[in-house]
């Protein structure tokens, strides 16, 4: 990574002026006096993502924030010494992609009086009888509930043989735990009221350490104000992003040069070897038990070679005018295979998308949940359809499903909100659109592969759609 930065930095020109006068100089050392007061709530929010940050979003840039940002410098090997601008832009765009990935925002939990940043929370399970709430979202379960202490102390951990580490708060009227636990981690807030104890719990796996610590960090009293990404930090974001990608370009174009000139200086003569340079990924998914796999033209189309899972896979068809490709990976072993829904997805139904976003700032597969906006696409497009489920670029290919774990969309593309916002003075939001299922299993079967159709109607749990999805999805590479 370390390598990566520098020679993106010194030879590619990311030193180039950003959309910020405070931060035209990428090498210059970060000065938090340049942000407002929201601005470094959101990058303390960033720093506790990133599991380095363990105090209040309170805005106030004092030692703990300053140690964040180095300890987060190091972590990312970007720059020796004291963070630079770059340091800092580099997470800002990663934050402002995770938030707009999962739609972090404050939720005010009246009964306990405390406002908690949350991805978007979905209710998945309630009952009047029992007094509680689940939602799900972004990797974690939460649990809202109305106790008698006996209940409410289930809550904070009644079985130690499972802990290894525990962090605990007991007062007369309140009760705090975290903890880690062999089956993961636990964040725990209740609060007593009159003869009923009150709880808002969070659980999650271990590899989701980084959006638990950040709810825990957001804890506050009270309403809080919200967070988010400023005006000025998406626009820093975008041009960041756009120029990381060419710096990422010419860095290819260079490290090609230079594997010639070696070549050459070993043989004496120009190496015949062919150039290979990734022009692109994206994301494609299992339609057959025989390695036959779904994903966008534009992911594959003039491809010298294609992998997935580092095992070469052949172009079998391609179809510019649905922007669909079927792609073929003899070696690879999946038992899972996408099932497509038997009628179109209906309007302001569930959706779930997975995909591949961002390579170069997220890691491993992503899934994102949103619900159908519109039944047709841009400018009344019947082969596409509308969707609110925050995409990035990557998810290309990737399956949208519906509540039922069905394919009913391929994921194609988002609207440009930086033309969007030159033309019409805003920015839209999670406007993205994926092909419609029904032109998907033509095209299957119109190139020999019969879709699989989904069979049961029951409902499924979010993380029983997100365990189908991480079976089937893969990413796609291009040379």
């Amino acid at each position: 990574m370390r390598y990566l930065i520098t020679s993106l930095i010194v030879l590619f020109g990311l030193t180039s002026p950003v959309s910020s006068e405070s931060f035209h100089d990428a090498n210059a050392t970060f000065d938090p006096e340049y942000l407002s007061f929201s601005e470094r709530r959101f990058v303390q929010a960033g720093l506790a993502f990133q599991g380095v940050y363990f105090s209040a979003l309170d805005g106030t840039w004092d030692s703990r924030s300053q140690e964040a940002l180095e300890n987060y410098n190091e972590k990312m090997q970007i720059d020796p010494g004291k963070p630079t601008n770059f340091s800092a832009l580099y997470l800002v765009a990663q934050t402002v992609i995770e938030f707009r990935l999962h739609g972090w925002e404050y939720n005010y939990f009246d009964g306990v009086d405390i406002s908690i940043l949350t991805p978007t929370l979905t209710i998945v399970e309630q009952s009047e009888i029992d007094g509680y709430r689940k939602y799900y979202s972004g990797g974690l379960y939460v649990y809202e509930s109305l106790d008698e202490a006996a209940r409410m102390q289930e809550y904070h951990l009644p079985d130690e043989d499972d802990v290894k580490f525990a962090k605990r708060v007991r007062e007369k009227d309140f009760w705090i735990t975290f903890a880690e636990t062999e089956n993961g981690l636990v964040y725990s807030f209740s609060t007593k009221l009159k003869r009923a104890w009150k709880t808002v719990s969070f659980f999650a796996n271990h590899d989701e350490f980084d959006r638990l610590n950040l709810v825990m960090a957001s804890l506050q009293p009270g309403k809080a104000r919200p967070i988010g990404p400023s005006r000025r930090f998406v626009d820093m974001s975008e041009e960041f992003l756009e120029l990381l990608a060419e710096g990422e370009k010419n860095l290819e174009k260079e490290q090609g040069k230079s594997r010639g000139n070696r070549e050459m200086a070993e043989s004496g003569k120009p190496s015949d070897a062919p150039k290979q340079r990734q022009k692109s990924s994206g994301t494609a998914f299992a339609v057959s038990s025989k390695g036959h796999l779904l994903t966008n033209a534009h992911v594959v189309n003039e491809c010298e070679l294609l992998a997935v899972k580092d095992l070469e896979a052949s172009l079998i068809a391609s179809d510019e005018q649905f922007d669909l490709a079927l792609i073929h990976v003899p070696d690879l072993q999946n038992e899972e295979v996408a099932v497509f829904a038997d009628r179109p997805a209906a309007l302001n139904s569930d959706i779930t998308v997975a995909g591949y976003p961002l390579t170069g700032l997220l890691s491993g597969l992503n899934v994102t949940r949103g619900s159908v906006t519109s039944l047709k696409g841009l400018g009344g497009n019947g082969v596409n359809m509308q969707i609110s489920a925050p995409v990035q670029p990557g998810n290309s290919g990737g399956p949208a499903v519906n509540a039922r774990g069905a394919v009913v969309g391929v994921v194609v593309a988002k609207l440009n909100a930086t033309e969007v916002a030159s033309a019409i003075g805003d920015i839209p939001q999670n406007v993205n659109f994926a092909i419609r299922g029904s032109i998907a299993q033509l095209f299957l079967h119109q190139n020999g592969v019969i879709p699989k159709k989904a069979s049961d109607t029951k409902r499924l749990q979010p993380e029983e759609i997100a365990s189908k999805l991480s079976a089937m999805t893969f990413h796609v590479l291009c040379n």
